[in-house]
Parts: structure tokens; C-alpha cells; sequence
């Protein structure tokens, strides 16, 4: 026994590589997008080639070739970088162009170390059967080797190429966007279901959508009519996304829209549900070139729980007959703006209301004064802001009074009529209070 030593002639292979073009490689959902992604793992693979001859084929709506077979990597680089989308000015993804154009590359039909790589993003648009020319394509060529001076060769193998299946290596639903009930819903919180008439609630809306779907273009908000409240919208300076748990699945979560209201009637009220259309991006099972989940596009309108409230009449017992139903926590003051009085000189009485409440609803009441004074209608004057609190600030009427010019002369029947003023208004204060 011993070690011979034998030179073994090794053949090469033909790489040729068809690369897609079309626009739709730019897509940015894979870093830093699809065509860059595919050159780079062209440039991989090449590094890795050792006396084997590649070709570059690029193709969009039709397929040119771009280098032909070669053994210089470093020009085959150079050609694969300068790739880009605006080589071909009509879109599409033309594969059996691009199959039927490797042809070209190969020296023979005989030849058996020929290896075609297809890089696309789309399935082929044209009206060829991709299974019949890729039947033509494909050769039972055989494998040999050559030991002691003896060629071994294999025996033919057949191979038959079928049409695509509708849906390959997924299930049959696997085209269908992946979205289950709990995935996208938008919830409306009360902060009272069963409030007494006038009193404050507060509705928010927030979007919740789990982490396998995106959404996009989220403006169209209708909002219901919310009838039979005095109600306010509270503005959301920015819709900023939030990380939130709810049922004890983690979510996104946006906020909507918030609001204040104040029912109005008693019994039982329904506000009917917020609606908003958007865009969201949803798995389909299925897996791109790139070993990513495939995503389908659609618009989809979705709507909030509706809200059912008891509202109840305000409490009788201890209610004053003068009641005119502000419901808050309100301070009552009324003030003059002078203490003495000239002859035929006017004085002013400011009656206000400030707290929090439903400020917006409240009627002050009006002042009882002698008929010798003359009382001009009140300057009515607002200053209420409203958030999240309900409203609250003050509102108020200046009255302008002055006596009648009988009393001009007289000036202790004019203190006289100005101190019966102040003993009515201070009663008004005793009686709202």
C-alpha cells in the first residue's frame, strides 16, 4: 500500500446573476433598502467564487444584459455597484425575460456547472408560464470526474419544473392579513357612568394597536353629536405614541380625543361611538427574498365602544327656592365701587361669580333696586377656561346705577336711596348663597 499524489482538473461554474431594477427595490424596509441589500449579498458571494465566471443580467419590465461572463471580480464589482433603479425607464419584473436571456450566457446546452441566481421583490408580470420556461431552462446534464485516468459519469437526472403553487411554503390563508380582534381597537373611558344632572364628566379616546401592525395617515376622526350635553373639546397639541398595558397584552396607544361635558337632561343618555379611518400595514405569513414577514397595505375604518349613562336629578332636600343650578364649587361676592356718593354722581355694582364648574351655564342674578335709581343694563363679562378639570374662572355683571335727578339736591335722601341699595344687594348675596 502507499500515497499516490494525482492532479485532479477542477471546472469551474458559470454564476449568473439576475438582479431587479424596478423602483420598488428602493423600498426602505430592509436597511439600507432592497436593491443595496441584494448587491451587498452579490458581493458576498463573489467573494467567496474561486476560478468560477459570472455574468449580471438586470431586468424590470425587460430584462438587458449588463456584464457579460467573466472571470475579473473586481470588474464584475464595479458593475454590480453602479447598479440603480433608473437603468430601466419602464417598471415591471420581468423573470422570464430574464431567464430566457441566460441563456446567452453559458457556452453550451451540454454544459452542467450553469447556475442562474434571480433577485426580486414582485412576482413576474409578464404572461408567460414561469414553469414552462424555466422546464426549458433547466438541463439533465450529467456530473463526471476523472480518477486513474477513468472518467465516472453520473446518470441523467430529470427534472421537472410544476407551476407555482398559489401559495408556497405558507398556509392557505397566508395572503390574507394577519389581524385578529384584539391586534387594532380604539377604547372610550368615562369618568363617571352615573353623574347627577350639570355635574362634570370626561370622555377620552385612545387607538391601541400591538406591535406586528403599523399604522399611517390617522386623521379622519368623526366624533358623535353628543346630544343633550354642553360639552367642549380639549385640545391634543401632538398625538404622541405611548407604550401602554391593557388586559395584560402590551400595546401602542395614541390618544384621540378628549372632551368635557355636562349632561343637560336626566335619565338614561347613549353616546354613540367615535369613528376614525387610517392605514396600517398588516403581516401576511408569508416571507420576502430577504427572509422578511411580507406586509399588506389597507385602509380600514374602526369605531370605539359606545357609552350608556344614568344621570340624575340633583338633590332636593335643602335646596333653596332660589336655586338657578350651578353645580360646582363657585364663591359668590358682590362689591360697589364707592363707599360715598356725590350728588348726581353714579356708582358702579359688579356682581361675580368665580370657582369651578359649569361656569358656562350659570345665570347671575339680577339686583333689586329702589325705583329711585336709575339701573342700566349689566356690561357681562367672561373669563372661563376649560381642561380636563371641567371649566373654571369667573364670570360677572358691572351694573351702572344712578339716582334719579330729583335727589340731585338733596343729598341725604341720595345716601338715604344709596344705602337701601347696598342693603338689597347684600340680601341678593345672602339668598344665592
Amino acid at each position: 500500500m502507499g500515497i499516490k499524489l494525482q492532479t485532479v482538473k477542477r471546472e469551474g461554474a458559470d454564476v449568473v446573476f439576475a438582479i431587479d431594477v424596478s423602483k420598488s427595490m428602493l423600498t426602505e424596509d430592509i436597511a439600507p433598502n432592497r436593491l443595496d441589500k441584494a448587491k451587498h449579498l452579490v458581493s458576498k458571494i463573489i467573494d467567496k467564487l474561486v476560478g468560477d465566471r459570472v455574468g449580471i443580467i438586470v431586468y424590470a419590465a425587460q430584462a438587458f444584459p449588463q456584464l457579460p461572463i467573466t472571470t475579473d471580480y473586481d470588474v464584475a464589482r464595479l458593475f454590480l455597484n453602479n447598479l440603480n433603479t433608473d437603468m430601466i425607464s419602464s417598471q415591471g419584473t420581468a423573470i422570464a425575460q430574464a431567464i430566457n436571456l441566460s441563456k446567452n450566457y453559458y457556452d453550451s446546452e451540454e454544459q452542467s456547472n450553469k447556475i442562474l441566481i434571480i433577485i426580486s421583490d414582485g412576482e413576474d408580470h409578464s404572461q408567460t408560464d414561469l414553469s414552462e420556461v424555466i422546464s426549458k431552462a433547466v438541463s439533465s446534464g450529467r456530473a463526471s470526474i476523472v480518477i486513474d485516468g477513468s472518467t465516472y459519469t453520473t446518470k441523467p437526472v430529470k427534472v421537472e419544473v410544476t407551476s407555482a403553487v398559489k401559495k408556497p411554503n405558507a398556509p392557505n390563508n397566508a395572503d390574507e392579513p394577519s389581524l385578529g380582534g384584539t391586534d387594532l381597537f380604539v377604547k372610550a373611558f368615562v369618568s363617571k357612568t352615573s353623574p347627577y344632572l350639570n355635574e362634570l364628566i370626561t370622555v377620552s379616546y385612545k387607538l391601541y394597536w400591538s406591535s406586528k401592525i403599523n399604522i399611517s395617515n390617522l386623521n379622519n376622526i368623526v366624533p358623535p353629536a353628543y346630544n343633550n350635553f354642553w360639552n367642549r373639546d380639549i385640545k391634543i397639541p401632538e398625538m404622541s405614541r405611548d407604550v401602554e398595558f391593557y388586559k395584560g397584552k402590551q400595546y401602542n396607544v395614541v390618544t384621540l380625543k378628549k372632551i368635557v361635558l355636562y349632561p343637560q337632561v336626566t335619565g338614561k343618555i347613549k353616546i354613540e361611538p367615535l369613528k376614525t379611518s387610517l392605514n396600517i400595514e398588516v403581516p401576511t405569513g408569508r416571507m420576502d427574498f430577504f427572509g422578511r414577514l411580507i406586509t399588506k397595505s389597507l385602509e380600514k375604518t374602526i369605531q370605539s365602544n359606545g357609552i350608556r349613562l344614568q344621570v340624575k336629578s340633583l338633590p332636593t332636600s335643602g335646596r333653596p327656592t332660589s336655586f338657578k343650578g350651578a353645580v360646582g364649587n363657585f364663591d359668590f361676592d358682590i362689591k360697589v365701587d364707592k363707599i360715598t356718593l356725590k350728588v348726581g354722581e353714579s356708582f358702579q355694582a359688579k356682581v361675580t361669580v368665580k370657582g369651578s364648574g359649569n361656569l358656562k351655564l350659570i345665570k347671575l342674578p339680577n339686583i333689586s333696586l329702589p325705583s329711585s335709581l336709575e339701573v342700566f343694563e349689566p356690561e357681562h363679562k367672561e373669563n372661563i377656561k376649560t381642561n380636563m378639570q371641567g371649566n373654571f374662572g369667573s364670570v360677572s355683571d358691572a351694573y351702572t346705577i344712578v339716582p334719579e335727578s330729583r335727589y340731585a339736591k338733596t343729598p341725604s335722601n341720595v345716601k338715604d336711596c344709596y344705602n337701601r341699595a347696598l342693603e338689597n344687594i347684600t340680601a341678593i348675596d345672602k339668598q344665592f348663597t
